[in-house]
């Protein structure tokens, strides 16, 4: 049915991922009515081919690469959201399946190297530690965009389109 003038809450999650060809970041909103259903739906997702020739690039580096577009992704979509639909999301989720990155974002201590010590620094001038959540690969709708997926694998019920099933709440992560 038609709930959407119901609605209780309304999150951003955004899934980053990187592979030795490309990095991404995939954003879904997901509305909560108040009598419990839920309605997730992609909002934007942008991946960038990773460098060929750059030795400095380790995949932690360009996993921390895809949380930078992740955050950039999201400021992005909340920045819309206000302006064009007065809609402020209830709370901002982001998930990696890089614990090395996870690390990066929560220490408080260590002293990175530039390159890491400047993205991290970008990625907590628009999130919280608290806000980064681990999800496996396999959960990881990410994951897609930077495997590669053949157009006949994208059907509309894809996670690709739906984002993964445990934001639904049918599935436990």
């Amino acid at each position: 049915g038609d709930w959407s003038s119901d609605v209780c809450s309304s999150d951003l999650h955004t899934f980053v991922d990187a592979s030795e060809k490309a990095f991404a970041a995939v954003c879904y909103l997901l509305i909560t009515s108040s009598c419990g259903e839920r309605h997730n739906s992609l909002v934007i997702a942008k991946t960038r081919v990773a460098p060929l020739n750059d030795k400095c690039l380790t995949l932690p580096r360009l996993e921390l690469q895809a949380a930078v577009l992740g955050v950039r992704l999201q400021n992005t979509v909340k920045r819309e959201l206000k302006f064009e639909l007065s809609i402020t999301p209830t709370c901002c989720h982001f998930w990696s399946d890089s614990l090395i990155v996870l690390q990066y974002i929560r220490n408080d201590t260590k002293r990175f190297k530039t390159f890491v010590a400047n993205r991290v620094s970008e990625i907590r001038e628009s999130s919280d530690p608290e806000q980064w959540h681990y999800v496996p690969s396999a959960l990881n709708p990410a994951d897609d965009a930077t495997r590669g997926l053949s157009p006949g694998d994208l059907t509309q019920d894809h996670r690709w389109f739906r984002g993964p099933e445990f934001l639904w709440g049918s599935e436990d992560m």
